[in-house]
C-alpha cells in the first residue's frame, strides 16, 4: 500500500525542515583562545655565575631591595632629568595610544551589543517650491503657485537573538 502525501503535508513537512535547517547556529561558539603554560623541562632563565666566569665586563646582577622606587631617577640629583622625566610622564605617547585602544575596544563591544535592540530610522523633509511667473501663455501652468511638501518616512526594523549569532559577536568583540 503506497502512502499518498497531500498538498497540505507537503506544506506542513516543508515548513518543518525548513524550521529546522533555520535553528543551526551560524558558527561554532566562540572560546577565547588559551596560552599554553611553558613544560616544567624548561630551563629557568636566570643567570648563572658559571655562565660569566670568562666573559669580561659582565657580572652577576646584586638585586637590592633597598634601592628606591617610584621615581628613581632622583638617585642622580641632577634637576633637568627630574623635569623631563616630568613631562615624559605627561607627555607618554604609549598610555595615550593604549587608552586610545581601551577606548576602540569599549566602542566596537557597544556596538556589538546595540544589535540587541530595535534600530529606528527617520528622514524627515520639507519642500517648498514656487511654479514660475513667466509662463503665462502656458494651458498647463499654475502661474505663481506655491506648493508646501512635508514627509516623515521611518522605519523600524529588529532581529531576535534566537540562535546566538549577536551573542557570540558580543562575546568576540
Amino acid at each position: 500500500m503506497s502512502a499518498h502525501i497531500t498538498p497540505a503535508g507537503r506544506a506542513r513537512a516543508a515548513a518543518i525542515g525548513f524550521a529546522v535547517l533555520c535553528a543551526c547556529t551560524v558558527g561554532p561558539k566562540y572560546h577565547p583562545p588559551t596560552t599554553p603554560a611553558p613544560s616544567a623541562d624548561v630551563k629557568n632563565y636566570k643567570e648563572s655565575p658559571v655562565n660569566f666566569q670568562n666573559a669580561e665586563g659582565w657580572k652577576v646582577a646584586q638585586p637590592s631591595e633597598a634601592m628606591q622606587r617610584g621615581k628613581w631617577w632622583e638617585i642622580f640629583q641632577e634637576p633637568e632629568l627630574n623635569a623631563l622625566e616630568d613631562q615624559l610622564n605627561i607627555n607618554n605617547e604609549n598610555i595615550k595610544q593604549y587608552f586610545e585602544n581601551f577606548m576602540e575596544a569599549r566602542t566596537l563591544i557597544a556596538q556589538a551589543r546595540a544589535q540587541y535592540w530595535p534600530t529606528v530610522t527617520a528622514a524627515p523633509s520639507y519642500n517648498l517650491s514656487r511654479s514660475s511667473g513667466a509662463l503665462v501663455h502656458s494651458t498647463q501652468a499654475n502661474v505663481g503657485f506655491t506648493s508646501e511638501t512635508f514627509t516623515l518616512p521611518g522605519e523600524i526594523s529588529w532581529m531576535p537573538d534566537l540562535w546566538g549569532k549577536i551573542r557570540n559577536q558580543v562575546h568576540e568583540a
